[in-house]
Order: C-alpha cells, then sequence, then structure tokens
C-alpha cells in the first residue's frame, strides 16, 4: 500500500503532468513535421508527388523500414526528449530539498529505499510516455487513411527494436540526470551538468551516448544487434550501476 500510494502521489505530481502535457505535442508536431519533409522530399527526389504507399507499397520491406528509421533523422525531437527527461529527474529528486519540505516527504513511513524507487519509477514512466506516445500517435495519424501500413510497421521486429533503442536512450538520460540531483544540493546546477553530459555532446558531433544510440535506429536493417556490446554496455549496463550508485547515495545521505 504505501509504495503504491505514494507512486500515485509521484505521478499526480501537478508540476510534472503539467510538463509532460507540454511537451508531448511539441513532440508530436516535430515528429510530424519531420515527416512530411522527408516524405516529401522523397517525392522531389523521384520526380514525383509525395509516395501514396499504395497497399503493395506499405507491405514491403523497404517502406517499413523507412517508416521506423526516419524518427532518428528529426534532431529537435531527440534534444527535447532528453531535456524533458532530465528536467523531470531532477525536478523529482530535488524539488522538495530546494523547496524546504523535505522533512515532511521523509517523516512518513516509507524506508528511503521506498522513496527512491518511487521516484525513479515515476520519472521513467513519465520518460517513456512522452517519448512513446508521439512515436505511435503520428505514425498512426499520418498513415490512418491506409491501415496495412501501420498494421506492417507495428507487428514488425524492426518497431520493437525502435522503442528498445528508445528506452536505451531515455534510460541513460534518466540515470545521469538523477546521479546529478542526488550528488549537488542544487536543482539548477544538477540539471546544468546532465544537459552538459547528455545533450552538449551531440552539438559537437561526438558520438556517444546517448545520441550514439540513433545510429543503432538508422541501421536497423542492417541487422545490428540490441545486446551487442556496443549498445546494451551504455544502454544498460552503464545507466544500471548509475542508478544503483545513485541509491546508494540517496539513502546514506541526510535529509538534505
Amino acid at each position: 500500500m504505501g509504495f503504491r500510494s505514494f507512486l500515485s502521489w509521484e505521478l499526480n505530481d501537478p508540476v510534472k503532468v503539467l510538463m509532460f502535457l507540454l511537451t508531448f505535442p511539441v513532440l508530436s508536431y516535430l515528429l510530424a513535421v519531420g515527416y512530411l519533409r522527408l516524405v516529401s522530399g522523397v517525392g522531389m527526389l523521384q520526380g514525383s508527388a509525395p509516395p501514396s504507399f499504395s497497399e503493395g507499397a506499405l507491405l514491403s520491406s523497404l517502406t517499413a523500414s523507412w517508416l521506423l528509421t526516419y524518427p532518428s533523422l528529426v534532431p529537435g525531437f531527440w534534444i527535447l526528449l532528453a531535456l524533458f527527461s532530465a528536467v523531470v529527474a531532477v525536478f523529482t529528486f530535488r524539488y522538495e530539498r530546494d523547496r524546504g519540505y523535505a522533512f515532511s516527504i521523509y517523516s512518513l513511513p516509507y524506508s528511503k529505499g521506498t522513496i527512491y524507487l518511487t521516484k525513479l519509477l515515476s520519472v521513467i514512466v513519465f520518460s517513456l510516455l512522452v517519448s512513446f506516445i508521439p512515436l505511435l500517435g503520428v505514425l498512426s495519424m499520418l498513415n490512418v487513411d491506409v491501415p496495412s501500413v501501420v498494421v506492417a510497421v507495428l507487428t514488425s521486429r524492426p518497431f520493437l527494436n525502435l522503442f528498445a533503442f528508445t528506452f536505451y536512450f531515455v534510460f541513460f538520460v534518466i540515470s545521469v540526470s538523477v546521479l546529478f540531483g542526488v550528488i549537488f544540493r542544487d536543482m539548477f546546477l544538477s540539471f546544468l551538468a546532465a544537459f552538459f553530459l547528455t545533450v552538449v555532446p551531440y552539438f559537437s558531433s561526438l558520438s556517444v551516448p546517448p545520441f550514439s544510440f540513433l545510429k543503432g535506429i538508422t541501421n536497423l536493417q542492417n541487422g545490428v544487434s540490441l545486446l551487442s556490446t556496443q549498445y546494451a554496455v551504455p544502454g544498460l549496463v552503464i545507466p544500471s550501476a548509475l542508478l544503483l550508485l545513485s541509491g546508494i547515495i540517496f539513502t546514506r545521505r541526510d535529509v538534505l
């Protein structure tokens, strides 16, 4: 009862809900615009109108692969997603401390471990929802007139791979942001450190996580393995280690 009650409290936090409601429409817009621009560009290169996606073409593996890899070509989507995950993570682990009511939270009949796991789970839920809803929504809405495309894509192996790489992306950002959130005693400093470590390398053209996972999405059709060292270590092993370290720090430090 304690875990579920506290989780419900975290998931219904008005600030986090507001951030979610403001962010996912923007992410959906970025994906939709990127999709339409890419389709238009393909049509112009072929000297014809944008693809009509006839039933035969829709069922082809080439079309399905293209639909599932184009999100990686929309950098604005991933940059905003990284910023959202970082802000929500830092806010979740720093807000009550910075606002001075942490003692009220820790006086509740919950262990520090329960509080940490609940906060972490709420961050993961918000981050996955804000990424998966636009991916599903844009794909379905822009191809609603040809249901066979949606069915072919949603039932394909690359679709699951796309979601897996998206999870890697989000999981890495969350792990870094949570670690800074429990180490530093200032919300802005925590976010700034997370921003410089997760987002800034993209503008420096460095092939490092989390944006290196986008290469995995674009190479889905080349048989890339989700469990290869190149992706599983930075996507699962390193984030898990960082979150374990964060949990140890969180449970052993004082309330402030």
